[in-house]
């Protein structure tokens, strides 16, 4: 887990994780997350890309 939001809306956090590919995600998901106490519903999305622009946003 690289990045923890608190947020407000639909869900309560929002997180990002690195994985080697789709399985490990989905080994990650099953056996770290969904296992942590008060987890009840997961929404996960794929980030394709990422773009980054130079200077201050």
């Amino acid at each position: 887990v690289q990045l923890v939001h608190h947020v407000l809306g639909l869900y309560d956090y929002r997180l990002r994780i690195v994985a080697r590919d789709l399985a490990d995600f989905e080994r990650i998901l099953r056996r770290r997350i969904m296992t942590l106490p008060g987890v009840g519903e997961v929404e996960a999305n794929v980030l394709l890309s990422e773009e980054r622009r130079p200077g201050p946003l």
